[in-house]
C-alpha cells in the first residue's frame, strides 16, 4: 500500500473523513476540469457513489473490507471490465 492511501487509510480510520467525502470532491474535480482534459471516456458515478456510501458505512463501523476500502481509482479503458466499454484508447 502506497504512502498516500496509508494516509487515507488513516484518515478514514480515523473518522477525518469518508470514501463518500472524498469521491465527492474528486467528482466535482472531473466535472470541472474534464471538458478540457478530456481523460475520461466513460464515468460511473453512480455506481461509484452508491460504493463510496458502503464503504463510508464499513468505515464507521469498524469493518472496513481492506485497508484500501472505498479508495478511487481510474481504469484506463484498455482493460476489460463487465460494467463500460473497452475503447483501447
Amino acid at each position: 500500500i502506497s504512502p498516500s492511501y496509508q494516509v487515507r487509510s488513516r484518515q478514514f480510520h480515523q473518522g477525518d473523513t469518508t470514501p463518500s467525502t472524498v469521491l465527492g470532491a474528486l467528482l466535482e474535480r472531473i466535472d470541472a476540469r474534464e471538458p478540457t482534459v478530456r481523460a475520461f471516456v466513460q464515468l460511473s458515478g453512480d455506481t461509484a457513489i452508491a460504493a463510496a456510501e458502503a464503504s463510508s458505512a464499513r468505515w464507521r463501523l469498524g469493518k472496513p473490507l481492506s485497508p484500501v476500502d472505498g479508495m478511487a481509482i481510474g481504469v484506463k479503458d484498455i482493460i476489460e471490465t463487465s460494467d463500460m466499454a473497452t475503447g483501447q484508447g
